[in-house]
């Protein structure tokens, strides 16, 4: 299992060159020898002041000491300069995932992602049932990988997200109803 890191967070107003900067900055200030699997920077599709980042690690620990080596530098105060309310940060512990690995093929252009929570005690069942899910989009042309994903702080909550390679593809997956709701997001680094 690998365990992610998420987090979400909303701009006062377009600030998409100092979110760049502040991102790059921040990947080339890590702490090393850490294992950082992938890490990724996105915009929200139709809604520019929104982003998220992922970052994948091989183990708890290396998570740990990045969080408490970026909460070390001026970084963040630097988003809170720049963000309508503090970030979301979300611990996540993969416990499924398709298509190969997530974040690492160069077309995956687009990212998919929801977010639910079960009725206490049922979550693994949601995991399960967002797994039968993926097996289905593997099948759509322009879909790379998937991850499932549960909150380490309450397992009722499922966080899934699914790489892209056209805006198009993702859209197709989309069920006539909305049953729950999916964000998409493009990729800026």
């Amino acid at each position: 299992m690998s365990l992610w890191i998420l987090t979400r967070f909303e701009t006062k107003e377009d600030r998409l060159v100092e979110v760049l900067d502040l991102y790059t900055e921040t990947m080339l200030h890590r702490p090393w020898p850490l294992k950082l699997v992938r890490d990724s920077l996105w915009q929200r599709e139709r809604f520019p002041k929104q982003f998220l980042t992922l970052h994948g690690f091989a183990n708890e620990n290396d998570a740990k000491t990045y969080q408490q080596s970026i909460g070390a530098t001026n970084y963040p105060e630097q988003f809170a300069q720049i963000c309508v309310t503090p970030p979301n940060i979300v611990y996540l512990e993969c416990t499924h995932a398709v298509g190969g690995h997530m974040l690492v093929k160069p077309d995956e252009d687009f990212l998919s992602i929801s977010h639910r929570i079960a009725e206490p005690g049922y979550g693994e069942q949601l995991a399960e049932e967002i797994e039968m899910i993926f097996s289905e989009l593997t099948m759509i042309a322009g879909f790379r990988a998937g991850l499932v994903c549960v909150n380490q702080a309450l397992e009722e909550e499922v966080y899934s997200f699914a790489s892209w390679s056209k805006l198009e593809a993702f859209l197709a997956s989309l069920p006539e109803i909305e049953v729950y709701k999916v964000l998409a997001y493009h990729r800026l680094k």
